[in-house]
C-alpha cells in the first residue's frame, strides 16, 4: 500500500505502508508511511503518524479517549 499525508504549509508525505503477519489494525487507524513488523495491534482511532514510522513486532498501540466531561471542582464552605 502507498499514502500520501499532509504535513503543513503544503507539504505532503508519501511512502510506503508495510504491514506484517498477522496484524490487526483497527477501524480509523491513522497512519503515514510506516513499516508495521508481525503480530502487532493497533486499536480503533490510534494514530500512529507522525508518531511512530516502525511498529517493533508483537506490539499493542492503544488509545486512550480523552475525558469527555469537565473535572468537578469541590469548594469548601465555611
Amino acid at each position: 500500500m502507498t499514502v500520501h499525508a499532509y504535513e503543513e504549509s503544503g507539504k505532503f508525505r508519501y511512502g510506503l505502508i508495510e504491514i506484517g503477519n498477522n496484524c490487526k489494525i483497527g477501524a480509523g487507524t491513522g497512519m503515514g508511511p510506516i513499516k508495521i513488523e508481525d503480530n502487532v495491534r493497533a486499536f480503533p482511532g490510534a494514530t500512529l503518524l507522525p508518531y511512530f514510522s516502525r511498529i517493533k513486532a508483537g506490539t499493542v498501540v492503544g488509545w486512550d479517549p480523552p475525558t469527555t466531561k469537565e473535572p468537578k471542582i469541590e469548594t469548601s464552605s465555611n
